[in-house]
């Protein structure tokens, strides 16, 4: 077993809090059914104090434990004087149940302007149903008058959200939840070199190419007696003869008159 699991499980042994569990993954909420569970078991806890005609005072995450076995308890007693004060606190827990943030930390990165402007759960969690989503919302209302008049209103519409998700109460789905161990996050693949492959291109040898010819030597160069490189004279040898007709005209001319002076 892991240090990290065993410390779980050890905190575990007798019972953890709410706000704990969800502070191993800041920013990630629990699974929807273990989300619905929960908030069914944070419902039941504190409308069972307002039927007892108490109330709960300063409620957060950190005031639900849970037991090994996954049951939820509200812990201390009731000592509040505003039912609708524990509406609005039983909110917050659900907001952070439902979205993984607190109803402040959705508005500073939903960047919402208005201060006590709280955003629907939905837009941070789209799977939420829109009727529940809309009541959390109004469970957090700054006029109090807005809110629901009782938690077991609320349990209502929870029970009815599980219904249609086939969810039946069943504690040991928190318990795995509650008892899981935080998953380390999957390294960053590293992206291989990209190697371009650039194919070597060869030039089949042409046959109307003439082949490299090596000019001749000075006579030095066979004699072995300072030879030096008739690179200069390369390109008049290379050079083509051009045969001048006027020259060649001159030439016979020449010729003929000799022939006819000497008798030829």
């Amino acid at each position: 077993m892991s240090r990290r699991r065993f410390a779980i499980r050890s905190a575990l042994a007798s019972s953890a809090s709410l706000q704990s569990l969800l502070d191993r993954t800041p920013g990630a909420r629990p699974p929807m059914d273990v989300a619905l569970l929960l908030a069914h078991d944070v419902l039941r806890s504190t409308a069972l104090i307002h039927s007892e005609g108490r109330t709960c005072g300063a409620l957060d995450a950190a005031s639900f434990e849970i037991a090994p076995d996954g049951h939820v308890s509200l812990k201390g007693e009731g000592g509040g004087t505003d039912v609708l004060a524990d509406v609005q606190a039983v909110g917050v827990v659900l907001f952070q149940l439902f979205t993984g943030v607190t109803p402040a930390q959705a508005r500073a990165r939903l960047q919402v302007p208005r201060l006590h402007e709280v955003p629907a759960p939905s837009r941070l969690n789209p799977a939420l149903d829109d009727a529940l989503s809309d009541l959390v919302a109004k469970m957090l209302a700054g006029d109090p008058a807005e809110r629901p008049y009782s938690l077991a209103h609320v349990l209502g519409d929870v029970l009815d959200a599980m219904d249609e998700l086939g969810l039946a109460h069943d504690e040991a789905v928190v318990a795995r939840w509650a008892s899981l161990d935080v998953a380390e996050p999957a390294p960053a693949p590293v992206a291989a070199p990209v190697v371009k492959v650039v194919p070597a291109v060869t030039a089949p040898l042409r046959a109307d190419k003439p082949l490299h010819r090596e000019p001749p030597r000075s006579w030095q160069a066979e004699e072995g007696d300072g030879y030096e490189d008739d690179t200069a004279g390369d390109a008049a040898w290379t050079e083509p003869v051009r045969f001048d007709a006027w020259a060649l005209l001159a030439c016979c001319f020449a010729i003929a008159s000799l022939a006819i002076v000497f008798n030829f």
